[in-house]
């Protein structure tokens, strides 16, 4: 009782503070989404800032409450004398293409942040690029850079699978992370079982429905302007640190009920979208089946639970799987040397 009180003090206390940024209303996103799927703005008491905003009282509420259960959890008594939590840490090593894939992630990383200060300078103008700033502009049938972005993407799939998944996503690093720690401290998060794949369609139905939507209302008066979209969602550079440090420990806690990567696997309206195509793309990561030795290493590290030991015993020369976000994980981890990028 003593440890459950102390981890759930500290999970709602770290809630509480990440209420404080606006990573948080991402939670509410799936309540408003029916709103943008008619083309109407969100109700006001519907807002998530109404709930989850800086000026609201919820932060305060969850981090008192996270604090009390903290200080409630001294008073029961430890029953053995060692360590309240017996972890041993180890941190997962980072190979080639994981160091590479970690470079990638933290200079998107560092470009977002970049643009928010230039934006919050008035350095420059342009808007978000986001899904969400996507979709909240396609409400009025107006497109900008954003729309660019996305169509670049969606095409670019055909080619690369679903190579933002894996290098460039924004959530990409905090997931990877997430399950770092999860993995470094002992728990499998990688085996285990995703939720009903049927969650995936219905969010990109949702999303990528309600875009197409919205451009057959305003057909006759859609709009293109490179500067075209929402302010940036996260116009403060502190709240976008805030919220990536925060989101981390909620991430773990999903990570453990449902394993790594479960936003890509289960909630991702984007990655929704590519599952239907990416695993028609012509890049691969290819399988040399005569130096395989069958150990399922490679299943047994995928972030994504793709079962590849399947594919090399069937024969196949490559990975052909929707859930494939080309990170190179597998390459990393077969000692033989079986498996590599290519093209088909």
């Amino acid at each position: 009782m003593k440890k459950v009180l102390l981890l759930l003090g500290i999970f709602v206390f770290v809630l509480g503070i990440a209420c404080f940024t606006k990573e948080i209303t991402g939670l509410l996103f799936p309540i408003a989404g029916f709103y943008y799927f008619l083309g109407i703005p969100s109700e006001p008491s519907l807002s998530p800032d109404a709930y989850f905003g800086i000026y609201s009282h919820v932060p305060y509420v969850l981090m008192s409450v996270g604090f009390l259960l903290i200080i409630i959890s001294m008073f029961f008594p430890q029953k053995d004398k060692g360590s309240l939590i017996k972890w041993h840490f180890k941190f997962p090593q980072f190979k080639k293409w994981k160091k590479i894939r970690t470079i990638s992630q933290i200079i998107v990383l560092i470009l977002i942040a970049g643009h928010i200060i230039l934006y919050v300078l008035g350095i420059t103008n342009v808007k978000a690029i986001c899904p969400a700033a996507l979709a909240i502009a396609a409400i009025n049938g107006s497109f900008g850079f954003s729309a660019i972005f996305w169509i670049f993407i969606l095409f670019g799939t055909i080619f690369g699978g679903r190579f933002l998944c894996g290098w460039l996503c924004v959530f990409a690093p905090v997931q990877e992370n997430a399950a770092n720690i999860l993995t470094a401290i002992g728990n499998k998060s990688k085996t285990k079982k995703q939720l009903n794949s049927v969650f995936i369609y219905f969010a990109a139905l949702l999303f990528w429905g309600s875009i197409i939507y919205n451009i057959i209302m305003n057909i006759n008066n859609l709009t293109f302007n490179i500067h075209s979209g929402t302010v940036n969602p996260v116009n403060n550079i502190w709240t976008y640190v805030g919220g990536l440090i925060t989101i981390i420990p909620l991430t773990m806690f999903f990570t453990y009920l449902w394993g790594s990567r479960f936003f890509c696997r289960n909630v991702c309206p984007i990655g929704g979208l590519f599952k239907i195509y990416s695993k028609y793309s012509f890049f691969k990561i290819k399988i040399d089946t005569d130096k395989c030795n069958n150990c399922s290493a490679c299943s047994t590290n995928c972030q994504m639970n793709v079962k590849v030991d399947k594919y090399i015993s069937s024969g196949n020369k490559s990975i052909k799987d929707s859930d494939c976000i080309v990170c190179g994980d597998c390459i990393d981890t077969c000692s033989k040397k079986a498996l590599k990028f290519g093209l088909l």
